[in-house]
């Protein structure tokens, strides 16, 4: 590592110290040390592990961070279907749609 990368992991090693230690917030810490929350993010995730330098990830810079998604299909439901005597039927009820059901039986009965 060079003579400037060494002097910024050192600044930023301790500004996430100092934030931490200060109990305020990310951005709040930012503002105050007109710092930028994207740097401090970055920094954060780098000091820490999660974003390596470019020569020292070079093993690593073909692997995908995407990870494989089974699409299932949603069942649909019929709901459930009123009839009352007088011959009108109420179909589709469901969980999303009882209110307007109750609503429309008391006004038909």
């Amino acid at each position: 590592m060079n003579k400037p990368s060494q002097q910024k992991q050192l600044v930023w090693t301790e500004h996430l110290k100092s934030q931490r230690e200060s109990g305020l917030s990310l951005q709040t810490y930012c503002e105050q040390h007109s710092l930028k929350p994207s740097q401090f993010w970055y920094w954060k995730r780098k000091l820490q592990g999660g974003v390596s330098d470019h020569s020292a990830s070079s093993s690593h810079s073909n692997q995908s961070r995407f990870v494989a998604a089974k699409v299932v299909e949603a069942s649909v439901t019929q709901g459930l279907t009123v009839t009352l005597p007088n011959g009108i039927s109420l179909s589709g009820i469901n969980e999303h749609n009882h209110g307007l059901i109750k609503h429309l039986l008391g006004t038909l009965t």
